[in-house]
C-alpha cells in the first residue's frame, strides 16, 4: 500500500493531476484488497485473476502531481489511503464499487455470493469495473477538452464582438447582428456551465472510487485522449469575421 502525505490549505481545495495510468493505479491500490476481503476469497487466487484481467500499473507517488493551492497556513494532510478502514467508509466505498460495476451488466446480489462462486463474481466484478472506470476517465477527459473548446470559442467570439462594435459605430452593420453575437456568447457560457455541472458529478464519483478526499479536485492529463483543437485555436479575429460573413449572405 502506498502512502502519500502532503501539505494543504483549508481555504482552497488541492488539485490532483493524474494520467490515466496513475488514476487506474490509485483505483486498484485502494480497492483490490477491499474486494478480496468483502468477498472472502483467497488473496493469491485474486492476484492471479487481477493480473489476467486488470494488471496494476507501476505507480510512482513522485509522479503524481498534487498542486497545493495555498502556500500559507498549511498543515500535514493525513495519508490519502490510510483512513479508509472505518466501517462506514469501507461500506460506502464497496457499495459504490458494486453500483459502478452493475452499470455494464446486472450483477448477482452480493448477499447471494457464496464461497463457491466468489472467485467468479470477483472476476466479473473486476471486468465490469475496468470497463466503467475507463469509460469515466474518457468522459472526464472529453469534458475537460470540451470546456477548453468552448472557452477558446468564447475568447474568439469576444474579439469578434469587439470588431462588430467597431463596424456598428461605422454603420456598416445593424445592431441586430451584434446582438446575435452577444446572444451566442451567452449560449456558450451556458454550455460551459453545463459542462461544469456534469464534470462535478463525474469527479465526485471518481474521487469515491479512488478513495480521495472530497476536497480534492481531480484533473486528468490529455494523455491517451485525442481531440484536435488546433484548428479552433488557429482561428484569429479576421478569420472569424470572414466566417461570419460567409454564413450571413446579407452582410456581403
Amino acid at each position: 500500500m502506498c502512502l502519500l502525505s502532503v501539505g494543504y490549505s483549508r481555504a482552497q481545495p488541492d488539485t490532483l493531476l493524474l494520467s490515466r495510468m496513475q488514476a487506474e493505479s490509485l483505483f486498484l491500490e485502494n480497492n483490490i484488497d477491499l474486494l478480496i476481503n468483502q468477498l472472502n476469497i483467497d488473496h493469491a487466487d485474486a492476484e492471479i485473476l487481477q493480473a489476467k484481467l486488470w494488471p496494476n500499473p507501476t505507480l510512482s507517488i513522485a509522479e503524481i502531481n498534487l498542486w497545493n493551492t495555498g502556500k500559507e497556513h498549511s498543515e500535514d494532510l493525513p495519508p490519502l489511503f490510510g483512513n479508509w478502514g472505518k466501517t462506514t467508509q469501507v461500506s460506502a466505498q464497496f457499495e459504490q464499487l458494486i453500483y459502478t460495476a452493475s452499470k455494464k451488466s446486472k450483477l448477482v446480489s452480493i448477499k447471494k455470493v457464496d464461497r463457491e462462486i466468489a472467485s467468479t463474481y470477483f472476476e466479473e466484478l473486476l471486468r465490469n469495473l475496468k470497463y466503467e472506470f475507463r469509460n469515466s476517465l474518457t468522459e472526464l477527459q472529453f469534458l475537460q477538452q470540451k470546456e477548453k473548446l468552448y472557452k477558446n470559442l468564447t475568447a474568439n467570439l469576444e474579439r469578434l464582438i469587439s470588431g462588430f462594435k467597431n463596424q456598428l459605430q461605422q454603420k456598416n452593420i445593424s445592431k441586430s447582428e451584434l446582438v446575435r453575437l452577444q446572444f451566442l456568447k451567452i449560449q456558450f457560457q451556458k454550455q460551459i456551465n453545463e459542462i461544469h455541472k456534469n464534470r462535478n458529478v463525474l469527479v465526485k464519483e471518481l474521487k469515491l472510487l479512488m478513495a480521495q478526499s472530497p476536497e480534492t479536485f481531480i484533473v486528468l492529463t490529455d494523455e491517451g485522449f485525442e481531440m484536435n483543437l488546433q484548428q479552433v485555436e488557429k482561428l484569429n479575429h479576421p478569420e472569424l469575421i470572414q466566417i461570419a460573413f460567409e454564413n450571413r449572405s446579407d452582410l456581403k
